[in-house]
């Protein structure tokens, strides 16, 4: 242990990896993970004007002496596991010197990923109304005696209730949870990747007052469900879910980069170039450069360049199509950013896209599927499967049958919403509930769950007076969710459409048929409602990424323009070893890939 901050064995001009203990103010070092408690705050708010403009040492160790040792709450010991050591940047990172922050500035994500829990300071916010109103709160899922460890309430996000929450205390959990929403940790772009790092989030406020961001969330959720005119309380809890749907993303090596990038467009730094080189540890991208006087556009495009060298396209979802100027191009700024969508896209790398990169153009391989025949409104496509639903049920005429693939794009468009619906034992007293039968399948319940707040249906089931009281908390969250389904959906449209295309055959691939002689198969996606009728369809060689892409004179050796990226509505979710054997058959049968080459601005 020592007074000061260690310096590296193989290298003396930097600090070696050191946790500090608030109460000793010694330093030490401990192999393995979880040995420390990683802080997360905001410089400024910790500043007294001094020196070098560092955070106030004395002020800091105050607030960590109410979080680890022997002062420290029940709820803290738990969270830290009674680890005592600290890591902070501003006592565990040699302020002074450049070499040691460039050299720990890139490994911030290994600090944080293994630290024990990861604990936000704040200033001059009281946590206690929130705590009290967490601990009245109950799960409408658990009272039907169900034992479901994978429920979240969180995720669900209207399975709560509460019969004692007062209107005093519900006023001061709201100004309580303003405070938070507006505050300026919010929009720090190495906050957000700390929360992201993190197993479980903690905030700490005045008062020796905690509260895990996760509670904070279901908090949101359940005072919207009261206050419905409060919108900042539903896009509060829906970023809240966002962040934990990106962590276990994340944590597994699933993590899409469009969804990173989308949920960080409003972020901030004090180095401007942070914005998004501070997404470079859950990038994984450990060798890319900094360069701290790059704009954030510039940041952005280095981060593009280096992740499309390594193969990995999920990005491709976040960036829109230019609809006037610079016709075709890829615009690769926040500015062209979509709206958000779960995309659930893997950033895994494909071998077989070939990738050259330059500063102004990307050129990778790809294979033709097809030509956008017509783009739709969603709601219109929507509108025509519930006229269709009310004349045929899910018997759709032939001519119809690409109405069946309705419930996939609603589960697309609000996955955050019914995916956790879907898992048992929930799923099956849902069911019951709705008198859906027990081999119906999960388009039944989705397509149930869209109509419901429309359909004579859901009069009859709260009419019915045999229903069980778990039978009404089952129908008031169906409700509940077919509400925020529509809401989201409408949304949506702002940025998507519903993107129809004719399916190139094999046999006309290979010559065996005239195209002319082939049944016209159309297929659905979900892509930007700029993608151009008449665009070619074109997947990413050995990946699923799908693309729309222009060509003026329909010759694929131009350079192409940019269409967007889609998400192919005929596809499963699932993924097997049938799958797997499909996809490699697809791969054998293709036609000779071409290359796709955008130009960058």
């Amino acid at each position: 242990m020592s007074r000061h901050l260690p310096t590296g064995s193989l290298s003396r001009g930097r600090s070696a990896f050191a946790m500090i203990d608030p109460e000793t103010e010694l330093y030490s070092h401990k192999l393995g993970r979880a040995q420390h408690v990683a802080i997360s705050y905001v410089w400024s708010e910790w500043q007294d004007g001094s020196i070098f403009n560092l955070p106030n040492w004395s002020l800091l160790r105050s607030r960590l002496l109410e979080l680890v040792g022997a002062s420290a709450s029940s709820f803290m010991k738990v969270q830290t596991g009674n680890r005592r050591n600290c890591w902070l940047d501003s006592k565990c990172i040699n302020q002074a010197s450049a070499e040691d922050k460039a050299y720990w500035i890139p490994r911030m994500d290994e600090v944080y990923s293994e630290a024990r829990c990861i604990v936000l300071l704040l200033r001059n916010i009281d946590l206690g109304p929130l705590v009290e109103a967490e601990k009245q709160l109950a799960c409408d899922v658990f009272s039907m005696d169900i034992r479901d460890d994978n429920h979240n309430c969180l995720l669900t996000q209207i399975c709560t209730s509460s019969t004692q929450l007062s209107l005093d205390l519900q006023q001061k959990a709201l100004e309580t949870l303003k405070l938070l929403c507006e505050g300026t940790w919010r929009r720090r772009a190495w906050i957000f990747q700390e929360i992201l790092l993190s197993d479980e989030y903690v905030i700490s406020g005045e008062n020796n007052s905690q509260l895990k961001l996760s509670d904070c969330g279901v908090l949101a959720s359940f005072l919207y469900s009261i206050h419905p005119r409060e919108t900042w309380l539903r896009q509060f809890a829906d970023w809240c879910r966002r962040l934990h749907y990106l962590r276990l993303r994340y944590h597994n090596y699933s993590l899409c980069v469009a969804n990173l990038l989308q949920m960080a467009q409003d972020l901030e730094a004090t180095v401007e170039a942070d914005k998004f080189y501070a997404l470079c540890g859950l990038l994984r991208l450990k060798n890319l450069g900094y360069n701290g006087s790059h704009t954030s556009h510039q940041a952005l495009q280095a981060i593009i360049l280096e992740l499309t060298r390594k193969g990995q396209m999920s990005w491709a979802y976040a960036f829109r199509p230019l609809r006037h100027s610079i016709e075709g191009s890829l615009c690769l700024t926040a500015t062209r950013f979509s709206r958000y969508l779960d995309h659930n896209q893997s950033q895994n790398g494909s071998l077989y896209a070939k990738p050259v990169v330059t500063t102004d153009s990307i050129d990778i391989s790809a294979v033709e599927l097809g030509i956008v025949e017509e783009v739709k409104a969603i709601s219109q496509v929507l509108q025509q499967a519930e006229d269709c639903f009310k004349t045929h049920g899910t018997n759709f005429p032939p001519i119809l049958q690409y109405l069946a693939a309705m419930p996939s794009l609603i589960h697309k468009l609000v996955s955050e919403t019914i995916s956790p619906l879907l898992l048992q034992p929930l799923y099956g007293r849902m069911q019951a509930a709705l008198q859906l039968s027990p081999k119906s399948s999960s388009a039944d319940f989705v397509w149930c769950l869209y109509t419901l707040d429309t359909h004579e249906r859901i009069t009859s089931l709260v009419d019915d007076h045999s229903l069980t009281q778990e039978d009404s908390i089952c129908l008031e969250i169906a409700t509940a969710a077919s509400k925020v389904i529509r809401q989201q959906i409408s949304s949506l449209e702002q940025d998507y459409a519903i993107v129809y295309w004719l399916q190139d055959s094999v046999q006309a691939r290979k010559g065996k048929m005239k195209a002319e002689e082939l049944p016209q198969h159309y297929l659905m996606a979900i892509g930007d409602r700029n993608v151009p009728e008449g665009s070619k369809i074109c997947r990413v060689r050995g990946d699923t990424i799908t693309l729309a892409a222009t060509f003026e004179h329909g010759e694929t050796t131009e350079v192409a323009g940019w269409g967007g990226a889609l998400f192919p509505l005929h596809e499963s979710q699932v993924v097997g070893s049938g799958t797997l054997v499909k996809r490699l058959k697809h791969w054998i049968a293709e036609p000779k890939p071409i290359r796709l080459k955008f130009n960058i601005i």
